[in-house]
Parts: structure tokens; sequence; C-alpha cells
């Protein structure tokens, strides 16, 4: 029995324990000790400049994902980080389908077609924007 919850638990553990990445481009500065977090732009109260992007290697972000973000924005100089929602469109797929049959005892011929389309969705991401006050 005890096989079998290794079994579970190690792959659980292997999968979970894949390294996160939070890539940035964008200018650098003094390290910071304090970053602000938002979600959205309209709750920032101070003049600020956009000083560099980032992207997780994760579409949805978590908590750890959070901490990597403050962690590489102290390292990179920033005062905050906004996160903000962006969609990858997924491209769509078509499907034409046509047929003739001959029905021999009559000597006619039936066509006949089917079209599918498959319609077109996003995978959502998290967008880092990291700011500098002014």
């Amino acid at each position: 029995m005890k096989k079998n919850y290794l079994l579970l638990i190690c792959p659980t553990l292997f999968f979970s324990c894949a390294s996160l990445r939070i890539e940035y481009i964008g200018n650098r500065s003094q390290p910071t000790s304090s970053i602000d977090v938002y979600v959205e732009e309209n709750s920032i109260q101070k003049p600020f400049t956009i000083m560099g992007k980032g992207y997780c290697n994760y579409g949805l972000v978590s908590e750890k994902a959070q901490t990597k973000a403050i962690i590489k924005a102290k390292k990179v100089g920033a005062d905050a980080i906004l996160f903000r929602d962006i969609y990858f469109p997924v491209s769509t797929t078509k499907t034409i389908n046509n047929t003739e049959t001959y029905d021999t005892t009559v000597g006619l011929k039936f066509s006949s077609s089917h079209s599918s389309i498959t319609p077109a969705y996003t995978q959502p991401y998290k967008e880092l924007i990291f700011l500098k006050y002014k």
C-alpha cells in the first residue's frame, strides 16, 4: 500500500517543483528593498514610468510567481509591479468533408458536404509591468 502512495506522490512532487522563471526586458537601476503590487492601473496613486516588462513561464500567476516577481523587481530597481491580464489567441481549425454517392439503381449522383469550424479561443497570461516612481 505504501508503494502505491509513493507512486502517486513522487510525480506530483516532481512536476510541482518545475522551475518558475520571470523573464524581464527593460531598464535597470539601483536595487530596491520594498515593492508595491498592483492588479489595476487606476489604483496606482503615485506618478510613475514603466521601466520594463516581464512574463511568467506559466500562464496563471500564483503566490509563488508573485513572490518571484517581487524578487526580480527588487533586483532590477523597480518600485512597484502591475500584474496585467493578456490573452494570446489560439488559431482556429476548419474541416470540410465532401462526399459523393451514386445510386446505381436510378443512375443518379448525390452529393453532400459537411463543414465544421472550431472557434478560436485565447490563452490567458499575466504580463508584469515594472514601475519606477517619479
